[in-house]
């Protein structure tokens, strides 16, 4: 893993901690993990709105 810095609010960090001590997770867990939703939710819209690039076809030449 890569060590990185953030700037937080004070409420970030007073909910990241609650957040933190109900669920037993470590503050660095629960960032990495939030940020693996928003990257993952990024990229299913990216890939929601291409138009696809290879047409699969039957042996009639309809598309599948």
């Amino acid at each position: 893993m890569i060590r990185t810095n953030i700037f937080l609010t004070e409420v970030q960090q007073r909910r990241l901690r609650a957040l933190s001590e109900k669920t037993g997770a470590p503050v660095a867990h629960i960032v990495r993990k939030a940020i693996d939703k928003f990257l993952g939710a990024e990229t299913k819209k990216k890939v929601k709105h291409r138009k696809p690039t290879i047409k699969l076809l039957d042996q009639e030449g309809k598309p599948l």
